[in-house]
């Protein structure tokens, strides 16, 4: 759907909690990232006021950093990284991000 609308308004709660330009909207969620040291790289990241989540998999999500930023960050704090790449929501995960009370998107278990 993302590719045949220009703009979006997403209702919660009786609410509109989100209305704007898809791109602007959607935007890029964030870096993930896997490291041989993930909590050195985490407290690193956090130093720098990034918000970082970790998955059951062991990867960092950074919300709002760069690829290239979180690895100067990496590398300053002398922390090896073996995967980084740039993560794209879609418009399931916008919504539940916006529409779930709690502010965590449901894993598809639970949806």
């Amino acid at each position: 759907m993302e590719h045949t609308v220009d703009r979006l308004l997403v209702i919660g709660g009786g609410r509109i909690v989100a209305d704007g330009p898809v791109g602007s909207l959607l935007g890029a969620s964030g870096t993930a990232v896997r490291s041989v040291d993930p909590r050195g790289l985490a407290d690193a990241l956090r130093a720098r006021e990034f918000h970082v989540e970790r998955q059951d998999d062991g990867v960092l999500v950074v919300t709002g950093a760069e690829p290239a930023t979180i690895g100067a960050i990496a590398a300053e704090a002398g922390v090896a990284l073996i995967d980084l790449h740039p993560v794209q929501r879609g418009l399931e995960d916008l919504f539940f991000q916006l529409t779930d009370d709690s502010g965590a998107a449901p894993t598809p278990a639970e949806r």
